[in-house]
């Protein structure tokens, strides 16, 4: 089967996004590349996006999957690729808008990267923009779209979960679930998404796509608006929580690294940074220096000034 030619399933995962998703919608359906199926999965919306949706369907062609309960996205995605039909898929947010080229520009990535290394195992993720409320934008370059060799494999998996770098290797924006074309049966043989995570399910799949080999690639071209909110399920305390399930998780993976204490603890000092307690902070920030100074000092270095210029642009 050539990649060019191959059936895209547009994947959409819609809760409570009245305001947005017909503009997300519109990103599928106005898609150039031809040979493409698009899937809307609403996860028990309380809004008015299924009344939405349901008026769309009949004035334009896609499938719409009712969930009757909130299941969160992990579980939401696994339906959505469990009814698509093509041999890639796609993951488009809901309050995202996707330029007209993104698929196909994905697909000539991924063609490339398939010749290129000869494997099939290939994450394509699509460069974009993250816009705030306040006007404030930001460029996401995708990962492995600037180095030679795109990140993969365990140095990968050590990187999601510890912050473990190589000089060689360009990381990007990440591994955002909302920028990322793959093939489907590299999800199905991997289980799919963890259904039990609310937050972070983005992060654990690139883990055990690395973990198996998988090679993590980008298209350059700014292909995404990805409109940045501070949800319920965005919160300080709900990341703290997730990032440490997900050390656990992978502890004995991050033990034979030596990496566990830090990527179990890190994301604590995090969550100190974000609620303003200053002084438990500088004491998580003793407690990880004293257990790995040169890892702790070039992580705080490496991360550190750029979160604080953030914050800022975003509170202006």
């Amino acid at each position: 089967m050539k990649v060019h030619s191959s059936k895209v399933s547009i994947c959409i995962l819609c809760y409570n996004a009245e305001d947005t998703i017909g503009r997300a919608l519109d990103g599928a359906l106005n898609q150039d590349y031809q040979n493409k199926e698009i899937i809307v999965v609403d996860d028990a919306s309380t809004d008015g996006s299924l009344k939405i949706l349901t008026k769309l369907q009949k004035e334009h062609d896609f499938k719409l999957i009712k969930h009757a309960h909130n299941k969160g996205p992990g579980s939401a995605r696994n339906t959505v690729i469990e009814a698509a039909t093509g041999a890639f898929v796609v993951f488009f947010d809901d309050d995202d808008l996707s330029a007209p080229q993104r698929a196909s520009q994905q697909m000539k990535t991924i063609a490339a990267f398939e010749t290129r290394l000869n494997t099939h195992q290939i994450a394509c993720y699509a460069s974009g923009v993250r816009a705030y409320p306040n006007g404030y934008n930001v460029s996401s370059t995708a990962i492995g779209s600037t180095a030679h060799t795109p990140p993969h494999g365990p140095d990968m998996a050590k990187y999601l979960l510890a912050y473990h770098r190589r000089k060689d290797w360009f990381y990007g924006a990440g591994t955002p679930t909302s920028a990322l074309m793959i093939r489907k049966t590299l999800i199905q043989e991997i289980g799919g998404f963890d259904a039990n995570l609310r937050r972070v399910e983005d992060v654990d799949l690139a883990i055990r796509l690395a973990l198996k080999g998988c090679y993590f690639v980008g298209s350059p071209e700014m292909l995404v608006e990805r409109r940045m909110t501070n949800a319920q399920d965005k919160s300080p305390e709900r990341n703290f929580e997730a990032e440490q399930s997900l050390a656990t998780k992978y502890k004995a993976f991050l033990d034979e690294a030596g990496l566990f204490y830090h990527a179990h603890n890190w994301p604590k000092l995090r969550y100190r940074h974000f609620k303003g307690q200053y002084f438990l902070f500088a004491a998580q920030l003793i407690g990880l220096i004293l257990r790995n100074p040169f890892k702790t000092i070039n992580h705080l270095l490496a991360t550190g000034p750029k979160r604080l210029l953030h914050e800022k642009k975003m509170e202006r």
